[in-house]
C-alpha cells in the first residue's frame, strides 16, 4: 500500500509501518496455522504434527496442491473451515490475492464467528488496495468476535493509511482496552501520534513496545522508529 509522503524525517517511519504490517499480515496467518493443522490432519488421516512439519518444508504453491488434496478427500460440504483458512493463507504467500479472498469466503460460510478468516480476508483486501473492501472485512470480525485485538488494529491502520486519524487512535485505544500489553496497538498508536507530530507520546508507545517486544520483528521497528523521531526533533529545534 502506498502512502502520501510528508516532509522531513517522518517519511521513513511511515514506511516502517508498511512494512511492518506486512510482518503482521504473516503472523495473523501463522496464528491460525496451529488450529488449521490439526483440522486438516483430522480430515486427511494425518495427524496435526505431520502435516505442520510438511507444509513447512513446502513452497506455497504446492502447499496450494497439498491442501487442495485436503478438501477433495473430504465428503462435499463436509470441509472444515480451517482448511479454507489455511488454504486462503498460501494464496496470499503466492500473492494471489483474489484467490485468498475466495478462500476465506469459504471460511466464514461454514463457521459465520471465524474471526481469524474475516481478518486475512481484510488483510488480502488492504493489499490489492481495496480499502473499503477491507474495512468490511475487519469489521465484520469483530462482530464476529468483538474481542478480536488483531481486527481492530488492522481496522485502526486501514483508517489511518486513509487519514481518518481519530478512528485509528479510536481503534487503537479499543484494542489496549482488550488487552493493555498488545506490542501491535501500541506500535499503531505511535504511529498515529507521530503523524500528528505529537512526538513524545509516540515515543512513549514505542518504548511500550520495545519492553514487551525486545527481541522480535515489531520491537526492533519500534526502535528504530525512536531513534528516526528522535533525529526529527533534533533537526527541528
Amino acid at each position: 500500500m502506498k502512502h502520501k509522503r510528508s516532509s522531513g524525517r517522518l517519511p521513513a517511519v511511515m514506511e516502517l509501518a508498511v512494512f511492518l504490517l506486512a510482518v503482521v499480515a504473516v503472523a495473523a496467518a501463522a496464528v491460525g496455522a496451529r488450529a488449521a493443522g490439526q483440522a486438516a490432519g483430522q480430515a486427511a488421516g494425518e495427524t496435526p504434527e505431520k502435516l505442520s512439519v510438511r507444509l513447512k518444508t513446502m513452497a506455497p504453491d504446492a502447499q496450494v496442491a497439498h491442501l487442495q488434496g485436503l478438501i477433495a478427500e473430504v465428503p462435499k460440504g463436509k470441509a472444515d473451515a480451517h482448511l479454507y483458512f489455511y488454504l486462503g493463507n498460501a494464496f496470499y504467500a503466492l500473492e494471489q490475492y483474489d484467490s485468498a479472498v475466495a478462500q476465506y469466503e469459504h471460511a466464514v460460510e461454514i463457521d459465520s464467528t471465524y474471526s481469524k478468516a474475516y481478518v486475512n480476508m481484510g488483510i488480502a483486501h488492504d493489499t490489492a488496495g481495496k480499502a473499503d473492501l477491507a474495512q468490511f472485512a475487519y469489521e465484520k470480525a469483530i462482530e464476529a468476535n468483538p474481542r478480536d485485538v488483531l481486527a481492530y488494529c488492522h481496522l485502526g491502520y486501514n483508517h489511518y493509511a486513509r487519514g481518518r486519524h481519530e478512528k485509528a487512535m479510536a481503534c487503537y485505544e479499543k484494542a489496549l482496552a482488550i488487552d493493555p500489553n498488545s506490542a501491535q496497538a501500541h506500535y499503531n498508536l505511535g504511529l498515529a501520534f507521530a503523524n500528528a507530530k505529537i512526538f513524545n507520546e509516540a515515543l512513549i508507545e514505542w518504548q511500550k513496545v520495545i519492553a514487551l517486544d525486545p527481541d522480535g520483528d515489531i520491537g526492533k521497528m519500534a526502535s528504530e522508529n525512536v531513534e528516526l523521531i528522535k533525529k526529527y526533533m533534533e533537526l527541528d529545534e
